[in-house]
């Protein structure tokens, strides 16, 4: 069990334990906590294959998170573009999917806009036919094998008008292109990796929707948790 607070009852309970160390978590949508939860999940990973090769490519990751946090003010230009938005649409594939789950997530917890992660593959099943030029899509789609599969998805949501923001290599100039608003990352995260440094733009990303909808975004209503209920 990965657990983030210690003598807690789920740690009496677990026979093994792994603690993620966050710290307080004193929002209820506290970021950090999913981030160190997907590291000790990655870190398990390689303690039990010994894989070498994730482990360097997990040591990339701080200055890739750097980099979303840096680029900050991109983002809030985005949340403004897109806060009064009623309805939101977050899509990837593989890896991408848990992060657009996350995105779709913390959206709806800070915000109050209505957001719904998919697989991206699962468009045309259903989602597609809600999708018009009121509701934004955020599509996840770093370099590797889902790429040129959710590229499309992507050309398909901006047939029915959907204005779309990326999230990816900034090497890729074709998901550039295709984006109406695009965040960038190295194109050194491979896939397998992304799904801890894509999570932070999008975190950001409904953090200042929040702000610019003036909502307190420490405190949404109707979540409560002993630390935060006054």
């Amino acid at each position: 069990m990965i657990v983030n607070v210690l003598g807690s009852t789920a740690t009496r309970e677990a026979d093994h334990v792994i603690y993620s160390r966050a710290g307080p978590e004193i929002g209820v949508a506290a970021t950090k906590t999913y981030v160190s939860q997907l590291v000790c999940i990655y870190l398990l990973v390689i303690a039990l294959s010994d894989d070498k090769k994730l482990l360097d490519e997990i040591k990339k990751v701080p200055d890739r998170m750097k980099s979303a946090i840096e680029d900050e003010e991109h983002i809030i230009e985005i949340a403004k573009k897109y806060k009064d938005a009623t309805d939101f649409f977050f899509i990837g594939r593989g890896f991408s999917y848990p992060t657009a789950l996350e995105g779709s997530l913390k959206l709806k917890e800070i915000t109050y806009i209505h957001g719904e992660g998919y697989a991206a593959g699962e468009l045309k099943h259903g989602p597609l036919a809600l999708i018009d030029d009121d509701v934004p899509v955020l599509a996840v789609v770093p370099p590797g094998q889902s790429h040129d599969k959710t590229l499309g998805n992507i050309e398909e949501v901006k047939a029915r008008g959907a204005s779309v923001i990326a999230v990816g290599s900034s090497e890729d100039t074709v998901l550039i292109s295709e984006a109406h608003d695009f965040i960038g990352f190295k194109a050194d995260i491979t896939e397998m990796i992304s799904p801890i440094p894509y999570v932070v733009p999008l975190q950001l990303l409904s953090y200042h929707i929040s702000v610019e909808r003036g909502i307190d975004p420490d405190k949404p209503k109707n979540l409560a948790k002993c630390v935060t209920v006054e």
